[in-house]
């Protein structure tokens, strides 16, 4: 009988029931790419955070070729490029590292100064620029100089 007392109350557990499920599924449909894009952030900062070690690993170890004695900025510029490669792959773009001996002049050089620079592309869509994230890097090492007796 549809007027029962019974049927009713079934009925209205059967509606309780829907709305929940509903609203679960709303609520999932809230949260989820909410935390897809905190997931993503994170890792995107992982990523920025090891690039950008490689990228000052890779001035460092430049500026120590460079600075050896008798070496060529070219040899330091290579040694970064190398170290880069290592660490990132291909996945880095625009790489670029220049070495220069300060001061510059008659005199024999005192310093090197390895400056590194790349761009990381982002795996989250950025809406400004390219797209990509600045790596940047200096490093400065004392240049060896051997006395004779």
């Amino acid at each position: 009988m549809p007027g029962c007392p019974r049927h009713a109350a079934a009925a209205s557990e059967q509606r309780q029931f829907w709305q929940a499920r509903a609203q679960v599924i709303v609520e999932v449909a809230v949260v989820f790419p909410l935390l897809l894009g905190v997931a993503l952030g994170l890792l995107q900062f992982a990523l920025y955070l090891h690039a950008e070690n490689v990228v000052l690993a890779a001035a460092e170890d430049g500026a120590r070729v460079a600075a050896a004695n008798g070496a060529t900025e070219l040899q330091g510029e290579t040694r970064a490029r190398q170290t880069v490669q290592a660490g990132l792959g291909t996945y880095a773009r625009g790489f670029q590292a220049t070495a220069v001996f300060l001061p510059q002049g008659p005199n024999p050089p005192d310093r090197v100064q390895m400056t590194v620079t790349a761009k990381l592309p982002a795996i989250v869509p950025i809406p400004m620029g390219d797209g990509t994230l600045p790596l940047s890097a200096t490093a400065s090492m004392s240049k060896e100089h051997f006395r004779g007796p």
